[in-house]
């Protein structure tokens, strides 16, 4: 829920001004204040959120409608015991945003939900634990894959509220290499902040970096870097396109819920295309290769966000075919299955949706069980969830529409907050940064003519009313001839003055013209300042769209013109086709001039991108020549290194031929000693074998004596 209530915000802060001008947008702020009141009443105390409501085990095993639900349903809630870093962040990020949405609205009501969400995120950033680690029991169905995302979500969206510079730090200085995930896209979910917060801090980067210091400016710039690396990845035919695409084309990540990523990259994608326009960034390089915003839109249609064509009556004023509906592509039929995947749109769309409160007739009373007769009925659901979306295809795009399917006929809020921002016009352009000074005369001109015939008129019958005769009927029928005609000239005044108004306004006057974007040129006010706030100030309201009705009911009115009638009228139409001709003429040149301007930028840009491919040239010669001399000046060293060993080599075998010499003369000396030692030995021996034999002859000599 907070996390639906975040997108919504973030759409009608960018896209409000479209949706006021369909009427929706009091239907939208009034749905996004259900949710805010709701999560302010949940935030009790400064650390204390209630998170959930009922348990999933017991909800799941009941088939009725929640409001008639009568069951006890126990309260989960996060606290400084039992901390849940990401909800409580989430939910600091939702009131956040929304308390910008209500700042023009209702100041205290926006204050309040600014209060509490800084209280929210304090208590978030102190107690940093996942609240499926803390409260186990939640993981089984919205388990959690870290915290981190959601508190770099939660004080970008806190610096925009506030201007706290603190708030900026944290996503930067403090923050960034931990929590950042820079360099490494991811999939923009009700999980993962990552990608929406590298594009919301791009808007910074984009728009308001005046007032922000140069090392967080050269942080957030990392972060729009890493925008841009999934813009390029959701790019069909970028060096680096995701393959995470289904045949046909749609961004496909997971079974369940499958539309959930590929209409949030489509918003992403959007948002990201209109901060380029807006800032006259005309370039997105994806390895090199080259893409324009309108690329990026056109991965939005091919999604099936939808896109609103011009406004109808400029259109006929210049003669221009104009169909006066949506362009659409995967989500609303232009599918292999031929299949919308939005509710009641078309005559093909889930009927069997799980829906509890689709599925159950409103007149039916059911309890917690009985209910599941509804559930497991062959018939469609009786009533049509118009507007929903389903969880959608499988990737080898098919749908199976059951009831039990939950896996793809469940629709979330979650998913269809992502297609708020579709009713967005496919025109942002600035072209007519001045209209020439000449058309601002004519109109006056035309407007001056027709006030001068609106007061002759009004005399005139002011005289008839004084000096009227005959029957009252003739003077009735006499009045209101003239008042017809009075009624005629002040209608088509106020067509033309209406028409004034939208001229005087560039992108009014594009959008009345059906003019596409122009690439390469930014959106401007009408003084010609680029607009980066969020929304556009042009009072839609200057145009009535009752004057094309009340003009055309004319011809329609009680009773017939006369001839005088008809003349008068047929000038007065001369006129505003005078004055229409002018317009158009002028809004030719102008296109013309656009057309010739947009050439001469586009060869400047040529001739940028020839100059920078020449740059990127040398500097890579400029580098391998660097490395080469580094190589060289290794070699160097090598070889150096090597002649030293080959001396100390040379060196070291001369003292061991000097050591082998020596031994030689010590072995020589050795063995002169060994042979006179031998000689010694034999002399000895020869003595030894004398003394043995005068031993026998003394023997002898001694038994002779003794005889």
């Amino acid at each position: 829920m907070a996390f639906t209530a975040t997108v919504l915000s973030w759409a009608i802060l960018e896209y409000g001004h479209n949706m006021d001008a369909v009427k929706q947008l009091d239907y939208v702020v009034d749905s996004l204040k259900w949710i805010t009141d709701y999560l302010v009443n949940a935030h009790p105390f400064a650390e204390v959120l209630y998170i959930q409501v009922g348990d999933p085990e017991v909800d799941h095993n009941c088939w009725e409608r929640p409001e008639n639900m009568t069951e006890k349903r126990p309260l989960t809630q996060v606290n400084s015991s039992y901390p849940g870093t990401e909800v409580a962040a989430e939910t600091a990020a939702a009131l956040a945003s929304a308390s910008l949405v209500f700042k023009e609205i209702n100041l205290t009501y926006s204050q309040i939900l600014l209060e509490h969400a800084q209280q929210l995120f304090t208590f978030a950033d102190t107690y940093k634990v996942s609240y499926s680690v803390s409260i186990p029991q939640v993981g089984k169905y919205y388990n959690s894959s870290g915290y981190e995302d959601e508190l770099l979500w939660a004080s970008s969206w806190l610096y925009h509220a506030t201007k706290d510079p603190s708030y900026l730090n944290y996503v930067t200085e403090k923050n960034e290499n931990e929590f950042g995930s820079l360099g490494s896209s991811s999939w923009f979910s009700w999980d993962d902040k990552h990608a929406a917060t590298q594009v919301l801090l791009s808007r910074v980067n984009f728009f308001g970096t005046r007032d922000v210091p140069d090392a967080e400016n050269l942080d957030l710039q990392k972060y729009r870097e890493t925008a841009e690396i999934l813009m390029c990845k959701l790019l069909p035919d970028s060096p680096t396109a995701t393959t995470n695409r289904t045949k046909s084309g749609l961004i496909w990540v997971a079974p369940w819920n499958s539309l959930q990523h590929s209409v949030a990259s489509a918003f992403l994608a959007v948002l990201y295309s209109d901060y380029m326009s807006t800032s006259q960034t005309e370039n997105l390089y994806c390895s090199g290769k080259m893409y324009k915003p309108i690329d990026l839109r056109k991965f939005a249609i091919s999604q099936g966000l939808l896109i609103l064509l011009p406004n109808a009556l400029m259109c006929k004023l210049l003669n221009k075919v104009c169909h006066h509906d949506f362009e659409v592509e995967y989500v609303l039929g232009e599918n292999p299955m031929s299949m919308s995947f939005l509710v009641g749109h078309g005559s093909e769309y889930p009927k069997y949706i799980h829906h509890r409160g689709s599925s159950i007739p409103v007149d039916a009373k059911t309890g917690c069980r009985d209910g599941f007769k509804w559930y497991d009925s062959p018939d469609p659901n009786p009533n049509v969830a118009f507007g929903a979306l389903v969880g959608g295809p499988f990737f080898n795009e098919t749908y199976n529409d059951f009831r039990n399917n939950s896996m793809q006929a469940e629709p979330t809020t979650y998913s269809n907050a992502l297609l708020e921002m579709a009713g967005d016009e496919d025109i942002k352009m600035s072209g007519l940064k001045s209209l020439p000074s000449q058309s601002n005369e004519t109109w006056k001109e035309g407007m001056e003519r027709n006030q001068s015939q609106v007061d002759v008129l009004q005399e005139k019958l002011t005289e008839l009313k004084a000096c009227v005769e005959g029957s009252e009927e003739e003077s009735k029928k006499e009045l209101e001839v003239l008042w017809r005609r009075v009624k005629t000239t002040a209608t088509l005044l106020t067509y033309l003055k209406s028409k004034a108004r939208i001229m005087a306004i560039p992108h009014l006057a594009h959008t009345s013209c059906g003019i596409k974007k122009l690439d390469g040129v930014g959106f401007v006010d009408k003084d010609g300042i680029p607009l980066s706030g969020w929304s556009r100030n042009a009072d839609l309201s200057s145009f009535d769209g009752e004057d094309e009705e009340s003009w055309i009911g004319i011809s329609r009115g009680e009773g017939l013109l006369d001839e005088q009638d008809t003349v008068y009228i047929g000038e007065l139409l001369n006129s505003v086709q005078m004055v229409t001709d002018v317009m158009e003429a002028l809004v030719k040149r102008v296109l013309l001039a656009e057309s010739e301007t947009k050439i001469q930028k586009e060869k400047v840009s040529l001739g940028q991108e020839e100059i920078l491919l020449k740059s990127a040239q040398l500097e890579n010669m400029s580098r391998k020549l660097e490395e080469m001399e580094r190589f060289a000046l290794g070699t160097n060293s090598i070889l150096n290194d090597m002649r030293q060993r080959v001396l100390d080599l040379v060196e070291e075998t001369t003292r061991q031929r000097e050591r082998a010499a020596e031994n030689e003369e010590e072995l020589s000396r050795v063995k002169q000693e060994f042979v006179s030692l031998k000689s010694y030995v034999s002399s000895l021996i020869a003595v030894r074998e004398t003394l043995l034999s005068s031993e026998k002859q003394f023997d002898t000599i001694e038994k002779l004596c003794e005889r």
